[in-house]
């Protein structure tokens, strides 16, 4: 009843027009065309764009792209979508679930169908092309953080697939291109939901909304600015480059509040929000001018909670900005023994200006206050220096965010040298002098493979053990006891000191997955995770 034309128009008076697509806008006499049967004009005063996400299927074969390729294949658009999914799997007794791609939404639906007993292999993505080369899931975290993912999806028996395509689809299985494997799989998820409503397919029937008004060159109105032939560029109020004509939900580009460039990404402002900046706009009833905000995207996969919020560094990089990290990994205090677990914490700031980039955060322990502190600070423009005072006015200095922003001050000012647990591996092909600082039993337990063990509490004594003339890198179990080390040995004049950031407890995640997927050679001994 709630999609019926004829009740919105005798209980709203609007009216709906069904199975209609924009076909082109004149802004200067405020006229749209539509298509439908035949081509329609109608007047506005202000025209309003809302489209929906819908399916991407680039990540598949081109042969695929029209959609369904098979009759085991289900799209998952929402996560309201999994109960109904798994229900179904249930009744037609399905037990092997191929999921593609390793998005947000993919790792939901690979939760779920694995603690409903299914066999789960995800796929990063499905078939490889020079725009999507890809060998991680979940982009919003940078390669270190999705390493303690990776562990905790084959931790619940969730095959992962990142270095490889399908190349083949059956009833019952899917080929990939490279190792030639098959894959049981009597369903096919596939997630990959869009915000691109103007990319046109190979092999797809052209009907894409406003394909007139963005690709007809001979047209003589003026175009809707669009970025990247995927979204339509917006301002802050919603408004596009054509007069009177706005934007909204997940189809827009509006301008990144931290940087003076823009950033593509799904939208995270609400919908309701949207509506409501965007009607107070139009008939100027605001109290404020609208603000754009980043706001913190949280999730619990298997026994991980994951908090991310603004940029990455990858992201970083490839907007140019002079960045440094403080990684920091102190165990949440709770008299709660159970709830006495390290938290993963990584704080992104500008080298320059220390303005907060971002920040990662991932641990057993719910994280998500923590994260919001940083999302706060971003939507504020906010620098080390004010998150510092923040801490100190809501006493935090000896909460995670406090502990982080101390480090990540004392990196800014150049007051230690220090590389991250990345460069780890590289350190140990070049036969590099690596101190490890933990107890002796924590090294018999697992180590790096070439590391020196020589006890904190013993450094002291044995100091003239240490190189002077030589780089110097030094770990303990999670950065902390490192530094005071080094500001120990400084003090007895050495100043070859490195810390590595990050340290034993982080290097095990990070290098646990690529050991256990491919025949490289280990750089420890064991693993240790405690």
């Amino acid at each position: 009843m709630s999609y019926n034309p004829k009740y919105f128009k005798e209980k709203y008076d609007i009216n709906i027009q069904l199975g209609t697509s924009i076909y082109q806008i004149d802004d200067q006499n405020q006229e749209v065309l539509f298509i439908k049967s035949q081509i329609i004009k109608q007047d506005y005063n202000y025209l309003i764009i809302c489209k929906e996400l819908e399916a991407d299927f680039s990540l598949l074969p081109h042969r695929f792209h029209s959609v369904p390729p098979l009759k085991n294949f289900y799209l998952i658009r929402k996560q309201d979508e999994i109960k109904w999914l798994i229900e179904y799997f249930n009744k037609k007794n399905i037990k092997d679930v191929l999921v593609v791609p390793g998005n947000l939404l993919g790792l939901k639906v690979a939760k779920r169908l694995s603690l409903a007993n299914k066999n789960v292999s995800l796929v990063q993505i499905g078939y490889p092309t020079l725009t999507q080369i890809n060998y991680q899931i979940l982009d919003a975290l940078d390669y270190d953080m999705i390493q303690m993912i990776n562990k905790d999806l084959i931790d619940y028996n969730v095959e992962l697939i990142l270095k490889d395509y399908i190349s083949e689809f059956y009833d019952d299985k899917v080929k990939l291109l490279i190792s030639d494997k098959e894959i049981k799989a009597q369903a096919i998820v596939y997630t990959n939901i869009s915000s691109n409503p103007f990319v046109v397919f190979p092999f797809r029937k052209i009907s894409n909304f406003l394909y007139h008004q963005i690709y007809n060159k001979n047209s003589e109105t003026k175009k809707l600015a669009i970025y990247n032939d995927k979204q339509i560029i917006v301002d802050k109020n919603y408004k596009t480059n054509l007069k009177n004509v706005y934007a909204i939900g997940n189809c827009i580009k509006l301008p990144n509040c931290m940087i003076n460039t823009e950033k593509t990404e799904l939208q995270v402002d609400t919908i309701k929000r949207q509506i409501n900046n965007l009607l107070n706009h139009i008939f100027k009833k605001q109290i404020k001018p609208n603000k754009i905000i980043t706001q913190t995207l949280y999730f619990k996969l298997f026994d991980l909670n994951v908090a991310y919020t603004g940029l990455n560094k990858r992201e970083c990089n490839s907007l140019k900005i002079n960045y440094k990290t403080a990684h920091v990994i102190p165990t949440n205090t709770s008299d709660d023994i159970l709830q006495q677990q390290p938290i993963h914490f990584q704080l992104i700031f500008e080298n320059k200006t220390k303005k907060i980039l971002g920040a990662q955060v991932i641990s057993k322990v719910n994280i998500k206050s923590k994260v919001d502190v940083i999302t706060k600070m971003i939507n504020n423009n906010a620098t080390l220096n004010d998150l510092k005072k923040y801490c100190k006015e809501n006493k935090l200095e000896n909460d995670v965010v406090g502990i982080v922003t101390k480090v990540a001050l004392n990196v800014s000012d150049n007051k230690f040298n220090q590389i991250d647990h990345t460069w780890i591996r590289d350190l140990v092909e070049s036969n590099q002098f690596i101190l490890d600082v933990r107890s002796k039993e924590a090294y018999n337990k697992a180590h790096i493979i070439n590391a020196i063990n020589i006890p904190f509490d013993e450094l002291e004594q044995r100091y003239n053990e240490v190189p002077k003339y030589r780089p110097v890198y030094i770990h303990c179990r999670t950065g902390r006891t490192s530094y005071i080390a080094i500001k120990m040995l400084e003090k007895l004049g050495f100043s070859n000191l490195t810390n590595i950031q990050g340290s034993f407890l982080q290097l095990n995640y990070y290098e646990y997955f690529n050991d256990k997927t491919t025949n490289r050679k280990k750089i420890l001994t064991d693993y240790n995770f405690e």
